[in-house]
């Protein structure tokens, strides 16, 4: 099976500068994992990486574009579709935008029409954090006006809108709440709408927003690695979130093997396993 992991982050282009490739933050989340940090993270080694991706049997990634501020650092949409230009068996790229300017729109459609990028992500609690570059951002909730904008926009061209919300996403747990995806969902709902993280720690509140509103999918990725609330997100996934759950890793945060070695345990139905790892993503996606 072509396992598509739908938040990958290489160690090359732009990825290379955000916070999470030092070796302190590679050590400090796998360390809270429970599992080794990845050598090739460590390393920054591009060819250790494909190692590491072939070794646990995943094909190809979603590299994700990101306009976040200082500490967390960015992604450009560039480097986006430089990387699914060159790598287009591996790679599968999402742009980003930040929500509320007067370039957002324009951008986005730049993001999908020009550079042929699969969808867009944002990540509304960290808007104008420690940000010299804010031009007068703040952190926003996933309901605010501004992201129902883009959301709209991205049900207009046909790409899924990527939120990146979980504990670490914003000012305080008030900005990752499940309850501001439920409002922009009922308010957006010809957008489908990926909850990276799925709003951890709030497993149960999120798979109750899942539950009642059919444009929401959601990736817990790296909290599906000994976090509590795994079990909640299994139990939905092999029920009423079966067409709508995506594996992800959020590497280099989590290594890769270990996850799917831990997912090979996990009590996934048999019918639903194909779905979680390639099947769900590819038709998001629109891939083969």
């Amino acid at each position: 099976m072509d396992i598509i992991d739908f938040r990958l982050r290489p160690p090359t282009h732009g990825f290379l500068d955000l916070y999470i490739y030092t070796a302190e933050r590679v050590t400090w989340f796998a360390q809270r994992l429970g599992v080794e940090p990845s050598p090739a993270a460590l390393s920054r080694s591009l060819d250790q990486f494909w190692a590491e991706m072939d070794a646990a049997g995943i094909g190809r990634g979603v590299v994700i574009a990101s306009h976040s501020p200082r500490p967390f650092g960015s992604v450009t949409n560039e480097d986006i579709a430089d990387l699914q230009r060159r790598y287009p068996d591996r790679f599968i790229g999402i742009g980003a935008v930040r929500a509320g300017r007067p370039s957002t729109l324009r951008e986005l459609d730049r993001a999908v029409r020009e550079l042929g990028l699969r969808g867009i992500s944002t990540d509304p609690g960290l808007h104008g954090v420690s940000d010299e570059d804010s031009a007068g951002d703040v952190p926003k909730y996933p309901s605010d006006p501004a992201i129902c904008e883009v959301a709209w926009r991205c049900a207009l061209l046909g790409v899924p809108l990527l939120l990146t919300l979980s504990i670490l996403a914003g000012p305080d747990l008030s900005y990752v709440h499940p309850l501001h995806v439920d409002r922009l969902a009922a308010a957006c709902p010809e957008t489908k709408i990926v909850v990276a993280h799925a709003c951890w720690p709030y497993a149960q509140e999120m798979c109750g927003v899942a539950f009642r509103r059919p444009n929401v999918f959601i990736s817990p990725d790296m909290y599906m690695m000994r976090c509590p609330g795994v079990p909640d997100f299994v139990r939905a996934a092999n029920t009423f979130l079966a067409d709508r759950f995506l594996f992800g890793s959020a590497y280099p945060s989590c290594p890769l093997k270990p996850l799917l070695d831990y997912y090979a345990e996990l009590p996934i139905d048999d019918h639903v396993r194909p779905k979680i790892m390639h099947e769900n993503a590819a038709r998001l996606l629109g891939i083969a």
